[in-house]
């Protein structure tokens, strides 16, 4: 009878076993990836935050298979590729960050930050604007005015130049018409004396000449 029993406890041991292994197996299909990484996502973070972008890639880059897609990840990795200068790739991440969370004004401002070390001024603008339109902080406004007013400044230096001038001359001819004193006859092949030269004329003159380039 004890034998019996032992068996039975043993049984029922397994099968609880197995059902609690099934039930964290559902229940962990069921949470997000991030949820099983915060430690690493919140590492992740405090080296962005702490200006270490190079350790932060490495980790991002040892997490990418695994949460690739994830808003908080992409947002992670979106910043430490743009501070260690991989813009391309930290704009991808940003634009999928923003795609899976439209209203995350944080990653937005990243993604205009991103636009502008991209060269992409009117990208950035239009990111910045829609940031400031939700009226944020002062603090955040204050961190925009300064990428507005340097995107505003290298379209001043894209704008052509155009420069001009003008040139005025006068002065005084005594011989106006050309007139000459040789005889026309004899240069035409006519008897001499039968072509009267005209007689010479005195003017004053003024010439206005530009140029625009």
């Amino acid at each position: 009878m004890a034998d019996t029993r032992q068996t039975l406890q043993t049984a029922v041991s397994r099968w609880l076993q197995v059902a609690a292994c099934t039930l964290l197996l559902a229940a962990s299909a069921l949470l997000p990836p991030l949820a099983f990484a915060q430690d690493e996502l919140q590492t992740l973070r405090a080296l962005n935050q702490a200006g270490r972008s190079a350790e932060a890639l490495v980790l991002a880059d040892q997490m990418l298979f695994m949460y690739e897609g994830e808003p908080a990840f992409d947002l992670e990795y979106g910043v430490a590729a743009v501070d260690s200068g991989l813009i391309s790739e930290g704009i991808f991440a940003l634009e999928r960050a923003i795609m899976n969370q439209p209203d995350n004004l944080f990653a937005r401002l990243e993604l205009a930050r991103a636009y502008f070390a991209a060269g992409e001024d009117d990208r950035a603008q239009a990111e910045f604007n829609r940031v400031l339109a939700t009226e944020p902080p002062e603090e955040v406004r204050d961190n925009i005015r300064p990428y507005l007013d340097a995107i505003s400044a290298r379209e001043g230096q894209r704008r052509p130049v155009w420069r001009g001038n003008i040139d005025l001359a006068s002065g005084y001819d005594s011989n106006i018409n050309a007139s000459t004193e040789d005889d026309l006859s004899l240069i035409l092949g006519l008897p001499p004396g039968s072509v009267t030269a005209a007689t010479p004329k005195e003017d004053t003159f003024a010439t206005l000449t530009g140029s625009l380039s």
